[in-house]
């Protein structure tokens, strides 16, 4: 395979140090080896449902028509806006049904006007950015000027430079939830199977403080959580109906909620874009000066990349970006991979993010800013099965649970500060159950007694500091030497020193599979 040359001689090396620790780790986890035993009785989930189709396959080269963005009037290095000539190649791609939108070597410029409310957009299925590679030799898309928030106050609300959103015009179904088969974790009883079929996407919602004190283990919410205390906790889990007999629906893949059938659950259909993917290419931003977190929505989300919504089995891979304010959000998504993406230049906002979504895998992912961006790769939004894996960052570019509920996310195999968090205090905790470090590498000054729970800032008793999580699973962390009141753990084994497997995303795949794919291998050698 072609080694792409954003990924430095530092980062080679970073994988071969930790693939020579893994030779030397002598540390059999029991944890894990419980369970292997049995997985029912397991606290520890099975995380290896998480990538690009669920990891059995690696991402395949793209195949189809070529769409040259220079047959479209987008010139690269000629100092002109290629922005419309972008989106014309794009609106080629969707009317033939799907291509390879493909950028030769060279700079384009995608936003040369200030003042803009909205980005390049993807409304159709089988669309695949490609560039000539995402290094100094290679394609670069150049964002001279921010985007607009829709709304100033909601610094969030700024659309992303491109924007991958489907238009669906699937009629959409809902039914009642009865129940959860208790001896499998694919299987429910609805009200009414008979609008539904094999193939169809469909959402498991439910909401209600009914279901709080289940959802944070009898722990006790802080009193300015608002919106968890008088909404409740929402899960909107996004699942591919395998298999249907009468009212009895079977998933491809694990239930990961539990569903208690005295709480208002249903069963909704959705639709999802397939064949999205951006690929071998860099976005420059032109995020300038000392970034101070919330200063503005330009700073905190103005030069942002991608987002892709609503995609299944989608993927953004070997992506270099530089001065940017937020990277690359895949939500309401299913089934995706976030796979070889650089960050460098100035301190941004935030990494990449999985929100709303089931499954999404993150990593490898390397912080080469200058000071680390604020948030390192994040899960929020109700955030289901995600994985962060062989993720390199510093001690300021922290993992990120952003709040809204988040849940079972592994932290594979990575390193950075211990935590990076946000999120609105309105809907915490960070993170709900299923939180689970391993083999995490922490970087910076140990935290001594660090409680996941209710540390808080005596100067101010409404504010929350430190990550809220429902406790959350610490095994083989190693590095700074950090302690924790372990009341408010969940699973503790081998503090100070990694276990075996090195990577639990990696063992459970390959017995899940019954063999370790290919394009693990491909992914870690580059």
């Amino acid at each position: 395979m072609r080694h792409s040359p954003s990924f430095s001689k530092l980062s080679q090396l970073c994988i071969f140090l930790g693939l020579l620790m893994e030779a030397k780790c002598e540390n059999p986890s029991k944890i894990f080896q419980d369970f292997l035993r049995d997985k029912s009785t397991s606290e520890l989930p099975d995380y290896s449902w998480a990538g690009y189709k669920f990891g059995e396959e690696g991402i395949p080269e793209p195949r189809g028509r070529i769409f040259n963005v220079n047959d479209y009037g987008a010139v690269p290095d000629d100092g002109i806006e290629d922005r419309d000539q972008i989106q014309a190649a794009i609106h080629a791609a969707e009317k033939a049904g799907g291509g390879i939108v493909f950028f030769p070597k060279g700079r384009f410029l995608v936003n040369e006007m200030a003042d803009r409310k909205s980005g390049i957009s993807v409304e159709h299925s089988n669309i695949i950015l490609q560039g000539s590679g995402s290094g100094p030799e290679g394609t670069e898309l150049f964002m001279r000027h921010h985007l607009l928030a829709k709304n100033p106050r909601q610094m969030w609300t700024t659309p992303a430079m491109f924007e991958f959103k489907g238009k669906h015009r699937m009629k959409s179904f809902k039914t009642k939830i009865l129940s959860h088969k208790t001896d499998s974790d694919f299987t429910i009883t609805v009200a009414d199977g008979s609008n539904f079929k094999p193939g169809n996407m469909v959402i498991l919602a439910s909401q209600t403080p009914a279901a709080n004190a289940r959802r944070m283990a009898g722990l006790e919410p802080w009193p300015n959580w608002s919106t968890t205390l008088n909404a409740g906790v929402a899960v909107r889990e996004r699942h591919e109906i395998k298999t249907i007999s009468g009212n009895l629906i079977t998933f491809g893949e694990p239930i990961r909620s539990p569903i208690i059938s005295d709480h208002p659950w249903t069963m909704e259909s959705y639709s999802a874009s397939e064949g999205w993917g951006v690929e071998k290419l860099c976005f420059r931003g032109n995020l300038q000066g000392t970034f101070v977190h919330h200063q503005s929505a330009a700073v905190d989300s103005g030069w942002t990349f991608l987002n892709m919504s609503a995609a299944k089995d989608g993927y953004a891979r070997d992506i270099r970006l530089v001065d940017i304010s937020q990277g690359i959000i895949f939500s309401s998504s299913f089934a995706c991979s976030i796979q070889m993406i650089v960050f460098e230049g100035n301190r941004g906002h935030s990494m990449t993010s999985a929100t709303g979504s089931y499954g999404i895998l993150m990593g490898p992912i390397y912080d080469h800013t200058k000071d680390g961006m604020y948030h390192g790769p994040s899960v929020s939004g109700g955030n289901i099965g995600g994985v962060i894996w062989r993720y390199s960052g510093k001690e300021k570019s922290g993992i990120d649970c952003h709040g809204s509920w988040p849940s079972c996310t592994l932290i594979d195999k990575s390193s950075s500060g211990l935590t990076g968090n946000g999120g609105s205090h309105t809907s915490l905790p960070n993170h709900l159950e299923n939180l689970t470090y391993w083999n995490f590498h922490e970087l910076g000054q140990a935290k001594i007694d660090y409680d996941f729970w209710d540390a808080q800032n005596p100067e101010f008793p409404n504010r929350y500091t430190g990550m809220k999580v429902v406790r959350p699973h610490i095994i083989g962390l190693h590095g700074a030497g950090s302690t924790f009141i372990e009341k408010h753990l969940g699973l503790v084994e081998s503090l100070g020193k990694p276990v075996s497997p090195e990577s639990l995303y990696e063992d459970q795949l390959e017995r899940r599979l019954g063999y370790l794919p290919r394009w693990i291998s491909e992914v870690k050698a580059r």
